[in-house]
């Protein structure tokens, strides 16, 4: 049985646990925020394409304005949280199109 490259990449970043404070959000072509990150370091992945920007709670993803970054479909991304404010720090992302998974997770603890 073999599997497509979305497939593989699928199994190796969610098949395995993912911590404390690991998410999986579901790429849906609008925006998706994650729970709120406590200080750390981080690692995020993602099946498909998407737009990722960090901050405080209230960030927003757009596309044509920086520093929202473009992520390509397994591309293994670090980020720390250094210092998140009083209303918290969160992961916000947007897809060009609905289907797919990306996971968040603390690289820092095992």
């Amino acid at each position: 049985m073999s599997l497509s490259v979305s497939e593989a990449v699928e199994s190796a970043l969610f098949g395995a646990d993912l911590g404390d404070e690991g998410q999986v959000l579901t790429l849906s072509g609008s925006v998706a925020k994650s729970t709120q990150l406590s200080e750390g370091l981080y690692k995020l992945c993602a099946t498909e394409a998407c737009w990722v920007k960090q901050g405080a709670s209230s960030v927003t993803v757009a596309e044509a304005t920086a520093p929202a970054e473009l992520i390509p479909a397994g591309f293994v991304r670090y980020f720390a949280v250094t210092q998140p404010d009083a209303n918290g720090y969160v992961a916000a992302i947007q897809s060009n199109s609905a289907g797919g998974s990306l996971s968040l997770s603390r690289a820092d603890r095992r």
